[in-house]
């Protein structure tokens, strides 16, 4: 009797050159409303020209955050004993938690490359999650009730490969 060979596993590291590119978009987006919607920073058209740049200000911080911290590092692992997002938690969601995979479609696909892990019913975030995770997760709670959600836009590996892998890895383990 032979058992089909175990799938590979996965590990994704940051990408700076991503990140770079989202602090450039960060700054243009900035620059852009200042220079076309000038005016009195307090008042009316100065409140409009503050919410106008909050993007561009959120992604500028979120980029210089990810440029603070030194090097390129592993972020996601992929392997037998589960997923673990090491921006979410030092600890592996086990694949007997993990009910479905999903990835992200539409217009939530463009602004929010992830793969979704289904959770089964009852499990929550993981244990010892870190205030990233929790923040996350409560901002989006309204659209993934019971889900995990493993961001893709700064690691160095695309959606659709780690949404395969984890595919073959979920299936592997449960026999499907």
């Amino acid at each position: 009797m032979t058992t089909p060979t175990p799938p590979p596993n996965v590990t994704a590291q940051s990408d700076d050159n991503r990140i770079g590119f989202l602090l450039l978009v960060g700054i243009a987006i900035v620059y852009g409303v200042w220079t076309f919607f000038p005016g009195p920073f307090f008042g009316f058209s100065g409140l409009w020209t503050l919410l106008l740049t909050l993007p561009g200000i959120a992604c500028a911080v979120v980029a210089v955050r990810r440029l603070l911290r030194p090097g390129c590092k592993m972020i996601l692992r992929i392997n037998h004993g589960g997923v673990t997002d090491f921006r979410l938690s030092e600890h592996a969601v086990p694949w007997q938690d993990i009910v479905g995979v999903e990835i992200t479609r539409g217009w939530i696909g463009l602004l929010l490359p992830a793969v979704i892990l289904v959770l089964s019913p009852g499990q929550t975030l993981p244990r010892s999650g870190t205030t990233w995770c929790r923040v996350l997760h409560v901002l989006l709670s309204f659209l993934y009730r019971e889900r995990l959600l493993i961001l893709c836009a700064t690691i160095d590996i695309g959606r659709h490969e780690i949404h395969r892998a984890i595919l073959h890895h979920h299936h592997h383990q449960h026999g499907k």
